[in-house]
């Protein structure tokens, strides 16, 4: 997912965007997008989930986690290519998304723009407003989606949640009965967050699949904003 062959000037290139930084391996890092025979960098003007979510997408990832802004990922050096990028999130390349033009910019390479994305994400929202970041929380284990039980559930659990999914913050922890009740599997309970974790499941909760609930106790949030930082 390199986005490049070897380390070449004349090497076939790929992929017109690659990851650098020491957690590129695993998704996260700069963005560099070639063009005009050469690697360079994109500045954060105006960067956000959308942009993101094209580059994982052209990467070969499932799921865009964040937009990372300037300072969240290592500087780069030499050209800076883009600027001003507006991806609707459906493009398959992010030289289709509306741009300032290629080496047109007013940035310096402290502005480069970086992305976090991962294979599969291990959370989702359920409901009739999940798209608007209301939902039931669902949890991803041995195979499965299930819920997790509202005994404990607060704010930071949410934060969690909701960092995971990629908003900038949680508004409200929701109890059982204020979200749709899921069915099947129950995976959590007694979840409790600091509100810092990178995903709910690294929380302190019983077992997974140890619980004492009913899905009419299904814990759910209510999120707000796209992250752009990390």
């Amino acid at each position: 997912m390199d986005g490049y062959s070897g380390e070449c000037n004349s090497c076939q290139v790929i992929n017109s965007v690659r990851l650098r930084g020491p957690e590129s391996s695993i998704g996260r890092g700069r963005v560099d997008v070639f063009y005009n025979g050469e690697w360079g960098t994109i500045c954060d003007d105006g960067w956000d989930i959308n942009d993101a979510k094209v580059v994982c997408r052209q990467l070969g990832y499932d799921y865009a986690v964040r937009a990372l802004l300037g300072g969240n990922v290592p500087n780069g050096s030499g050209r800076i290519w883009l600027d001003e990028v507006r991806c609707v999130g459906n493009e398959n390349n992010i030289s289709s998304c509306s741009h300032g033009g290629w080496g047109s910019h007013n940035c310096t390479h402290d502005k480069d723009a970086g992305i976090q994305c991962s294979v599969f994400n291990s959370v989702r929202l359920r409901g009739p407003r999940s798209s608007s970041g209301i939902g039931r929380v669902e949890v991803f284990y041995n195979g499965e989606w299930g819920t997790i039980c509202d005994d404990g559930w607060d704010i930071n659990d949410a934060k969690v949640v909701c960092r995971q999914l990629g908003y900038d913050y949680a508004a409200r922890a929701l109890l059982g009965g204020n979200v749709p009740h899921g069915s099947g599997r129950i995976w959590l309970d007694e979840v409790r967050c600091v509100g810092n974790e990178n995903d709910i499941s690294s929380c302190s909760h019983r077992e997974w699949g140890s619980h004492n609930c009913r899905h009419k106790e299904d814990a759910g949030v209510q999120c707000s904003g796209y992250e752009e930082r990390s």
